[in-house]
């Protein structure tokens, strides 16, 4: 009885703090340890600096860092050691904060200092009170709703009473908008308690003023820690050809760590964006010619980068017919993606991969719209992707998405990658203009076949028109009504009783709605719920569509 009872508070407590506090960044901190080479940081934690702020009281520690220098693995690093010395100490608590600039959306003051409180009550499980008092206030008949942010501070406050040393490391500090930033920090500098903050940051803001002061300690990395990433990379499962090499060429695996760390720079981003540039080469000539070219200097990121899309777009010998396993997917990629260990998805090894791509996706990619759309469509289209109306429970619904992981996402963004390539099209002259009609009229025949095959999606009732005016594409839903025997069924009700009118007016499409409208859509037809596409647009907050 009592571990009945002590698995009921526990799952009592799981979903407080669940609903108070959604967001940890356990999993940020758990990819970075597994990704980290063993042995590497070991200078950051012997540093005086670092010991001086382990050992002192209220001490901050301020460390600024180039871009792809591995600040945030030696963040890592440093939590991995505060825990292991630490640990069996009841009184002290360690707390991180890992901020990435691609989730400002969710990282504001509110869930950065609510995931503190979350980590701080991963030692302890809320007292059943404690539930029923935060229950009754947050979750209460009419009341569901999340602490506001000085209520969030309050209860990290009260709940940081309960130990006498409480360290907070912060990855990234310059990743947050600066708003945010200013009221993290305004927070940590306000409070009653001793507490010892570390901060990794690119560079500093007028935010920062209250480090001003504290200890500076610049993160790069180490020469050593550069020898043993490359000895670790070229052991890698996708270096096969260049161990063959070095199997045949004994000098080649010290001219090879000499170069690549000589022109890291103090960077692990360079030295991994080097070895992908080596890789691949077929002769031990081919590699050391390219270890003498590999870019170097102020430009180096953004050269190399540029270097490796020309490498990629020149491979011809990656066969794109079979779908290949994923190391080889990576491999294929040079070094600008990773992928998670926890969570299997790909991203960009760091920020400025993105940043680049971000600056010159029109330039290498200027169909790229087109060509997401065109494959979407293509894969919706497929007879065993046609969803089955008979699929009612949640485990046949999972199955099927587990069988087809790139149907969620080719139904949900077609039409925003379409609608996209549409409306360049009308409004943009370009350098590839030549190579418009036969794109555009591949994607418009793609758009009728897959309409005509697929009327239906969530429920029997939701038609071919309805998805087109979801998706916002005017050409799309046109295609349709001109096709419709019944003018009539312009009106036609989904599942919620709901139009294709309404559709497009809670999505703010204001060209699809006049283009209904024309099509003889009555504007008062109300949903089961009694919304009529005003109501909708109305509830939506889109004015121009009202």
């Amino acid at each position: 009885l009592d571990l009945v009872s002590a698995n009921d508070q526990q799952r009592k407590h799981d979903k407080v703090v669940s609903f108070i506090a959604p967001h940890d960044f356990s999993l940020e901190y758990d990819s970075l340890l597994y990704e980290k080479i063993h042995g590497t940081g070991q200078w950051f934690l012997e540093s005086t600096k670092f010991k001086n702020w382990v050992r002192g009281e209220g001490s901050v520690l301020w460390c600024p860092g180039m871009p792809g220098a591995g600040k945030s693995t030696l963040c890592a690093i440093a939590i991995e050691h505060m825990e292991d010395v630490t640990d069996g100490d009841a009184n002290t608590a360690i707390l991180f904060t890992f901020c990435d600039y691609r989730k400002n959306s969710i990282q504001n003051r509110l869930n950065l200092l609510a995931s503190l409180w979350r980590q701080l009550l991963r030692r302890r499980c809320l007292a059943s009170w404690e539930c029923d008092e935060l229950e009754n206030k947050y979750e209460g008949p009419g009341r569901r709703r999340r602490p506001s942010a000085d209520e969030m501070l309050e209860m990290l406050h009260r709940e940081m009473t309960r130990y006498s040393k409480i360290y907070i490391l912060v990855d990234g500090l310059d990743e947050l908008e600066s708003g945010v930033r200013h009221d993290l920090i305004r927070s940590h500098a306000n409070s009653t308690h001793s507490l010892n903050i570390l901060v990794t940051a690119r560079t500093r803001g007028r935010e920062t003023q209250h480090f001003d002061a504290a200890p500076h300690l610049e993160l790069k990395a180490s020469d050593d820690d550069l020898h043993k990433y490359v000895a670790h990379r070229l052991h890698a499962a996708d270096t096969q050809t260049l161990r063959k090499h070095i199997a045949r060429d004994r000098t080649l695996t010290r001219d090879i760590q000499d170069n690549i760390v000589q022109k890291a720079q103090g960077m692990f981003l360079l030295a991994r964006l080097h070895i992908g540039a080596i890789v691949g080469k077929h002769t031990i000539k081919a590699v050391r010619k390219a270890l003498q070219t590999l870019p170097e200097g102020r430009n180096a990121v953004s050269e190399t980068y540029d270097e490796t899309i020309s490498r990629i777009e020149s491979d011809d010998e990656f066969d794109d017919n079979d779908l290949v396993p994923a190391p080889l997917l990576i491999s294929s990629c040079a070094g600008l993606v990773t992928l998670e260990a926890q969570t299997t998805n790909v991203r960009f090894v760091h920020y400025t991969a993105q940043e680049y791509f971000e600056t010159t996706r029109s330039r290498l990619f200027p169909m790229a719209d087109s060509e997401i759309a065109k494959i979407s469509l293509t894969y919706l289209a497929l007879d065993r992707h046609a969803l089955d109306p008979t699929l009612h429970s949640t485990e046949e619904f999972n199955a099927r998405v587990v069988r087809t992981p790139f149907l969620g996402y080719a139904a949900t963004f077609w039409g925003q990658h379409a609608l996209t390539y549409w409306s360049a099209l009308v409004g943009v002259a370009t350098g590839t203009i030549d190579r418009v009609p036969r794109s555009w009229s591949e994607l418009e025949e793609l758009v009728d076949n897959f309409f005509d095959r697929h009327n239906q999606i969530c429920c029997a009732k939701l038609s071919n028109l309805h998805l087109a005016a979801r998706s916002g594409i005017v050409e799309a839903v046109q295609i349709i009504i001109d096709k419709l025997d019944n003018k009539t069924l312009v009106d036609i009700r989904d599942c919620e009783g709901r139009t294709a009118l309404g559709n497009a007016a809670s999505r703010g499409h204001v060209e699809v709605i006049e283009c209904l409208v024309q099509a003889g859509a009555n504007l008062d037809t109300c949903d089961s719920f009694g919304m009529t596409p005003l109501h909708l647009a109305a509830e939506a907050g889109l004015d121009t569509v009202i």
